[in-house]
């Protein structure tokens, strides 16, 4: 639970997560990404190693002991050889059967986003976590904020969710089946992502929010009537 006093006026946050950018030319950051992985045809990278048996479990949104649930991840996992196609497949499926609809709010969930096949960036890191999940591939929902100079600085657009998978020889890699869904940028979020992308939570429904997104404040006091204000800033650290 937190309980604010006085007024947030600021956040500062330094992401240190992942590698070093390994492509970031002058005044161009669509082209700064942090890669983790190399897809390519005939090219395995997780082959050896194990996976742990943690982060596995349904959570609230993210249905992955589901019948349905289970049976999709079965079918798209039937054909592949290792984990990290295992991945590539779900990854693929859910950025091609979504659409995105722009921020809806409320949670529905990854069971009704396959079934309806619309949602946000919170159902497209949801059903991708959940079938990920059921098909025995650790995965982590992250929600945080984006940094996209010149565009829109509508929270709808800055604040956004995707996820991280737990694969054999690589460990934590990001996937982002939102950003990701035009086919002219699948590569680019798979096994990698933007330097713009700000962690400000890990992990789907934590206590410490009290089921919320961002933040959770309570009153020690009498019955009131609450509301908040809400800015984000983002800028370059020169």
């Amino acid at each position: 639970m937190l309980c604010f006093i006085g007024q947030l006026t600021s956040l500062a946050i330094t992401q240190t997560r992942w590698h070093t950018p390994v492509h970031c030319p002058a005044n161009n950051d669509a082209a700064c990404f942090y890669c983790i992985m190399k897809w390519g045809k005939g090219e395995v990278l997780c082959s050896a190693g194990e996976i742990p048996d943690t982060f596995l479990e349904p959570y609230i949104n993210v249905e992955s002991d589901h019948e349905q649930i289970q049976a999709l991840a079965d079918e798209l996992a039937q054909d592949q050889t290792n984990p990290c196609q295992t991945l590539e497949a779900l990854y693929d499926y859910v950025r091609e059967h979504i659409t995105y609809t722009r921020y809806e709010a409320g949670d529905r969930g990854a069971v009704l986003a396959l079934e309806h096949g619309t949602g946000d960036c919170t159902e497209f890191a949801d059903a991708l976590l959940a079938l990920s999940r059921a098909a025995g591939i650790p995965g982590r929902f992250l929600e945080g904020v984006t940094y996209r100079e010149g565009r829109s600085t509508d929270l709808g657009q800055t604040k956004h969710d995707w996820l991280e998978a737990y694969l054999p020889g690589q460990g934590w890699v990001p996937l982002d089946p939102t950003w990701g869904r035009f086919p002219e940028r699948r590569d680019d979020y798979l096994g990698r992502i933007s330097a713009g992308h700000i962690i400000v939570t890990v992990g789907r429904n934590p206590s410490i929010l009290g089921g919320y997104h961002y933040l959770h404040y309570t009153w020690p006091g009498q019955d009131v009537n609450l509301s908040h204000e809400e800015h984000w800033t983002l800028s370059r650290l020169d």
